[in-house]
């Protein structure tokens, strides 16, 4: 509808990303007239920290204990909202940038590794 915010009165939340009252259905065998790429999903900012000790065991052994922190403020990571009009859960996000890559999109999680080198 022209002239009506794409986003939601008060900001958008992942319950209500797109506002609805800006959509119409388009005159019988007719396109719509929204621009290509009106919406966008939420921006993705993650902070990660590692931290690493090197310890000499013997002239030609090391020994190196490495941490790693990822998504050190636990911030949420959200996917891309439904972009499919017909359904009920249009402007909805419903998913995570990553179910399944460490450091990406995940909850804070923290990870220890040791290696020694001769």
């Amino acid at each position: 509808m022209p002239g009506i915010s794409l986003t939601p009165a008060g900001g958008s939340n992942p319950n209500q990303w797109i506002n609805l009252a800006a959509f119409g259905a388009p005159a019988s065998g007719t396109f719509g007239n929204l621009r290509r790429n009106a919406f966008r999903a939420p921006g993705i900012a993650q902070l990660d920290l590692g931290v690493s000790k090197f310890i000499s065991i013997t002239e030609r052994t090391t020994f190196r204990l490495r941490c790693d922190l990822f998504n050190v403020l636990k911030r949420a990571q959200y996917g891309a909202p439904n972009a499919d009009i017909s359904q009920s859960s249009f402007g909805v996000i419903t998913t995570t940038i990553s179910n399944y890559a460490t450091g990406r999109g995940t909850p804070r999680e923290l990870q220890i590794s040791a290696k020694i080198v001769f």
